[in-house]
């Protein structure tokens, strides 16, 4: 037997009556056929006798031959109404959950066997008098012997311990307490004249006592050792000249005709200031990118821009005054932006900007106590 190419379905075989169509087909556009010549008999008018003619046989081959959801038409319908009468609401109730132990039941063709053996009360006593009777005998293990006389030794150490005698503890008697009241005495106020004798306080004498541990060292006296003089070589007798020379006369000086400077002209004088370049006033634009622009008066945002107006990151921003005194120093993030997130003194201040492998000319800024526009900051080179 030949094998056909696409497995069929064995279990909801249908016999064929017409090429492909199956008995339920066939059945179904013939139900559809058997109410349109029905209709078609009735007297109805033809406006309404047509449209129900069409729409009979249609049903019937709808239900036929077109599926919904890989399902036919039918299924749908039976569905429908099997689930409209199903119910909906359920309602839970707690049942007792009796151990499986318990829930045994023996089952009524169970012969229970009863032993012949007479278990009587007074039988049982008897078998176990007769047992009391019996000694068994079994031999020991000589590892257990050996194990019994350790313990026997061990125990016996124990019958040799004297025991400590306790000694009692004596009650404390609480010592019974009485209530001393004072009379009450009349102040008498010593009079002017009566004269209050002063305590005399007689000084002590304070012996000192040596101390125990200290020993007196005796004075050591020490010959100073003689130092000896060092040899000096003999004096050469002093030398007489044989001629005598006249004294030479000192050459007199020419007075000085230049002036002489005073000392002040001499000393150190302080070193000049050099001018610097007179800084350019700073510029500000309103155009960049900043997500909040400021609202304080004297709170300084700002951008650093490189000569082809790209950003820089990592550049110091440096606000100083007059003075030379660094107000402010803050550093520019990632986007090239800076904050200052406390206001300034009103007054003139002097912005410059350090970058490596950049150069920026030192601005001029004056605060007013007013809302400042953002600060644009462009190297020169």
């Amino acid at each position: 037997m030949r094998e056909h190419p696409i497995p069929q379905d064995l279990t909801g075989y249908r016999f064929h009556i017409v090429g492909n169509m199956t008995l339920k087909q066939f059945v179904e556009v013939a139900a559809g056929v058997v109410v349109s010549v029905i209709l078609y008999n009735t007297n109805l008018a033809a406006v309404i006798k047509w449209p129900l003619i069409l729409l009979s046989f249609g049903i019937g081959a709808l239900v036929a031959w077109v599926p919904f959801e890989e399902r036919p038409l039918d299924h749908w319908v039976m569905t429908f109404f099997s689930i409209l009468y199903h119910p909906t609401k359920f309602f839970w109730r707690k049942q007792a959950q009796i151990p499986a132990p318990f829930l045994f039941k023996p089952r009524p063709d169970q012969v229970v066997v009863e032993d012949d053996v007479d278990l009587t009360p007074a039988r049982q006593a008897r078998i176990r008098e007769y047992i009391h009777t019996v000694k068994l005998t079994q031999e020991k293990d000589p590892w257990e012997q050996a194990e019994d006389q350790k313990l026997a030794e061990v125990l016996a150490n124990f019958d040799a311990v004297n025991v400590a005698q306790v000694s009692a503890i004596k009650a404390v008697k609480k010592p019974s307490l009485t209530i001393r009241v004072r009379e009450l005495q009349d102040f008498t106020r010593p009079s002017a004249t009566e004269v209050i004798s002063k305590p005399e306080i007689v000084p002590e004498v304070i012996t000192p006592t040596p101390d125990p541990e200290l020993t007196v060292m005796p004075e050591l006296t020490i010959a100073p050792k003689p130092i000896p003089s060092p040899k000096l070589p003999p004096v050469a007798p002093e030398f007489t000249p044989a001629l005598k020379l006249a004294p030479t006369p000192e050459p007199e000086l020419a007075p000085i005709s230049t002036p002489i400077a005073p000392i002040s002209d001499f000393l150190e004088t302080p070193l000049s200031v050099t001018a610097q370049a007179p800084a350019e006033t700073i510029i500000t634009n309103t155009n960049l990118p900043f997500p909040d622009m400021p609202s304080q008066p004297n709170k300084l945002v700002g951008m650093v821009l490189d000569p082809s107006h790209k950003l820089v990151t990592g550049a110091i921003v440096e606000i100083k005054n007059l003075q030379g005194l660094v107000a402010r120093a803050v550093k520019t993030n990632a986007l090239g932006q800076f904050f200052i997130s406390t206001p300034l003194e009103s007054g003139a201040y002097i912005v410059s900007t350090e970058k490596d492998q950049l150069q920026f000319q030192p601005q001029q800024l004056t605060l007013t106590d007013q809302v400042v526009p953002p600060i644009q900051i462009t190297a020169v080179a």
